[in-house]
């Protein structure tokens, strides 16, 4: 009776032995089978305060495939940086784009852009893993892949991690000539535009006392006063670090 007890007590442990066994391979199998690099961001929008932009749209992609995006049926001018709201398209965990393209129409000279451009993806998979420090919780993780679009079709890209940004890189895209509404969208858009609300507002005045400064979203030169805000930098020898960085009154860097 002892012997065929133990029998069945070795035999009761081989199995779970064989089951944990199967389990942990399972698991090993799983991870081997998940891309290389993925991590939980969202596609955001950007655009200056001020010098909005219609129907932004953006998509990015891996290895020719789009893995998110986001757009917006209506125009927005959030502040240069600062992400508006929109449809947001993709998986919660995604590989980190190669490339990038964009869309929009500028409510300011009424011109179609569109282009592409190629992103500095190793920078951008080193920032990830590193995180970045935020003025009021510390180290937080890059959550975040925002796409700004400026008048002159000027692009900036940032990765955003609750308050923080670092800005990834810039570019241009083409101008596709003055984008046609229907006769009925021109009369309406017109007689906004000639309307006292308009021609009295901030979007108006502002515009008029500066123009469409381009060079700003072009170079990041600054024009007007700061508030300050904090960002990592990459240069600093410490492992993460907050920066001064100066941003304009309307959103601008």
């Amino acid at each position: 009776m002892k012997k065929e007890k133990c029998n069945l007590s070795e035999s009761v442990m081989n199995h779970r032995k064989i089951y944990y066994l199967c389990s942990l391979l399972v698991t090993f199998l799983f991870l081997g089978c998940q891309p290389k690099d993925t991590f939980a961001w969202n596609a955001g929008l950007s655009a200056p305060k001020y010098y909005g932009n219609g129907g932004p749209f953006v998509e990015y992609f891996y290895n020719g495939k789009s893995i998110g995006g986001a757009s917006a049926n209506i125009g927005s001018d959030p502040g240069w940086g600062i992400t508006s709201g929109g449809y947001v398209g993709g998986d919660k965990f995604k590989a980190v784009p190669d490339s990038v393209f964009v869309n929009w129409i500028c409510a300011n000279d009424r011109y179609y852009y569109s282009g592409g451009h190629k992103l500095p993806r190793e920078k951008m998979i080193a920032l990830f893993k590193k995180g970045v420090v935020e003025p009021f919780r510390g180290l937080v993780k890059y959550g975040k892949i925002t796409t700004g679009m400026a008048p002159g079709g000027n692009v900036t890209v940032w990765l955003q991690g609750g308050q923080a940004s670092t800005e990834i890189c810039k570019f241009k895209v083409e101008n596709n000539g003055v984008y046609k509404e229907s006769d009925e969208a021109e009369r309406i858009e017109s007689k906004i535009f000639s309307s006292k609300e308009f021609l009295n507002g901030k979007v108006n005045i502002f515009r008029y006392l500066y123009g469409i400064p381009y060079d700003i979203w072009e170079t990041g030169e600054k024009k007007y006063e700061y508030d300050i805000v904090f960002s990592s930098e990459d240069e600093n020898k410490n492992d993460y670090s907050i920066a001064i960085l100066g941003i304009t009154k309307d959103g601008s860097i």
